[in-house]
């Protein structure tokens, strides 16, 4: 996720880390939902289910969900989903 140019989050390391208690990914959730992140950009696309372990690995279900329910898609590059505030 990236906010002004700059990354936001690198999402694999926090996921792992929520996923074993050591973080909270509350915040997160709660800029997603207020749209902070300028552009979100997945290598699967938010609007269909999830096919892929792969994934789970760098989202939470609560995370996913918000991401969908927050973000639309502008753009596919190559393998990459490119995607913007509602």
């Amino acid at each position: 996720m990236f906010t002004r140019g700059e990354i936001y989050v690198q999402l694999f390391p926090f996921t792992s880390l929520s996923r074993t208690g050591r973080w909270d990914p509350t915040p997160l959730i709660r800029a997603v939902e207020e749209r902070k992140p300028a552009w979100v950009v997945t290598e699967s696309p938010l609007e269909q289910p999830v096919e892929s372990d792969d994934d789970w690995e760098r989202f939470t279900p609560e995370l996913r969900d918000a991401l969908a329910r927050s973000y639309v898609r502008r753009a596919r590059i190559g393998v990459y989903y490119v995607y913007r505030p509602r």
